[in-house]
């Protein structure tokens, strides 16, 4: 799991991204988020959101804080390639309303 920052506050108050990869099978679930959610807050994002259809994973990589950029990795190369393509993507869906780019992720 990773975070996306940096990224305009919606109408809704979300200010990053939270990203589940699935490194078997390379799927990845996007979720809107607060930046300050705490590790609770976290956790109920990934049961309401991956638990239900998926169940629990036997390993969940990344259960420290790594701060990385894609400049500067220091974390899977995998996660961060993927992260700066959801930005690229953000950035085209919402150029004419920034504060609406939690309407373009997608949900199951």
């Amino acid at each position: 799991m990773d975070l996306i920052v940096g990224i305009p506050t919606t109408a809704a108050g979300y200010r990053a991204i939270i990203v589940f990869i699935d490194r078997l099978t390379k799927r990845a679930n996007f979720e809107s988020a607060e930046f300050q959610d705490t590790a609770v807050d976290t956790a109920t994002i990934y049961f309401e959101t991956i638990f239900c259809h998926h169940c629990l994973p036997r390993i969940i990589i990344r259960t420290k804080t790594s701060l990385s950029t894609a400049l500067h990795l220091q974390t899977d190369g995998q996660g961060e390639t993927l992260n700066r393509t959801v930005e690229e993507m953000l950035r085209h869906y919402s150029a004419q309303q920034p504060e609406k780019w939690d309407e373009t992720l997608t949900h199951q």
